[in-house]
């Protein structure tokens, strides 16, 4: 077997490919709102008007340069800010869907030699992604919980990292320890991530379930030009720029849950997640006990820990 082959084998297994998720069909998640379309169009006319230049192509090799001629011609950019919206809430052909959720699937060696999938989306799937995020933006921090850094605030990093290292300051014995997930955002089931909407966003509920609800296929192009599909029945669809808010909302009761029971072993134990990067700070005589129950939380939301990328330091 050659390397381009190995290669292709070894992105696909990172895709997991199971039965169909069981959500509801689109249509059957209530009606969006007049208002709620209003705000859809425009911020759709608003990612048509700016965005990304030289941005690389998705599958099926259009650009946002192409998508942005529509705003020189009135009658045309209407009938691409409904397509948009037709888009993002599944009320476009079927297979005008299933062709466009999927992306184009690229291989990036990690210096431990592992592949990271690097994902290049359909530009109408990003243009609808971006329109959903520039609506939901004024709720983003309230709907992914208190815990979670990596959506909905600005320069969530840096703040996640100040509120660390403050906790170490004051008391120079706590232990911090980060993890690291596996695969997290191929491998979190979609009920879960239903459920995270369905509870936190319910505006997103339509899009997710047209989205969400089918096997979603992707194509790679190997190095001798050969197309290989890929299709996935879980996690959110990397190279969407809605795909960490969707993540986020499906981790964000795990994150409650996390909390709750790292205060019954320390009752000043924090955590802290910046996507699927959780954080614990907690007292020294407590970090075994709070590194099983991050495990086990994490294994209840269908994510396994990265044992290699574990990382615990204090002051002291």
């Amino acid at each position: 077997m050659d390397a381009t082959v190995r290669a292709a084998q070894e992105l696909a297994s990172l895709f997991i490919r199971g039965p169909t998720p069981a959500l509801p069909a689109a249509g059957g998640v209530g009606l969006v709102s007049p208002e709620l379309r209003e705000q859809l169009q425009g911020a759709a006319a608003k990612a048509l008007r700016r965005f990304p230049r030289r941005s690389s192509p998705g599958p099926n090799g259009s650009r946002f340069e192409h998508w942005g001629v529509l705003t020189s011609d009135e009658a045309a950019l209407r009938e691409g800010i409904d397509l948009i919206v037709d888009f993002l809430l599944g009320e476009c052909p079927a297979e005008a869907l299933q062709a466009n959720l999927g992306a184009r699937l690229l291989g990036l060696r990690k210096p431990t030699g592992r592949l990271r999938p690097l994902a290049l989306g359909s530009v109408v799937r990003r243009l609808a992604a971006r329109a959903a995020c520039t609506v939901l933006k004024p709720h983003l921090a309230g709907a992914v919980g208190p815990h979670q850094y990596g959506v909905g605030r600005r320069a969530g990093c840096e703040l996640m990292h100040k509120c660390v290292s403050a906790l170490a300051d004051e008391d120079p014995r706590r232990v911090v320890v980060a993890f690291d997930a596996c695969n997290a955002f191929g491998s979190m089931p979609r009920a879960k991530v239903w459920e995270g909407v369905l509870s936190r966003a319910p505006d997103l509920a339509t899009t997710t379930a047209a989205w969400l609800g089918r096997t979603t296929e992707h194509v790679h192009w190997d190095e001798r030009g050969r197309a290989v599909g890929i299709s996935t029945t879980a996690g959110v669809d990397r190279g969407c720029p809605l795909s960490p808010l969707l993540f986020a909302l499906g981790l964000a009761a795990t994150l409650d849950d996390i909390a709750t029971q790292l205060r019954a072993l320390d009752g000043s134990a924090r955590v802290f997640a910046y996507l699927d990067d959780v954080v614990v700070v907690v007292s020294p005589e407590q970090a075994a006990g709070a590194y099983a129950i991050v495990e086990r939380c994490l294994g209840a939301c269908g994510l396994a820990l990265n044992s290699d990328k574990t990382q615990v330091w204090s002051r002291d």
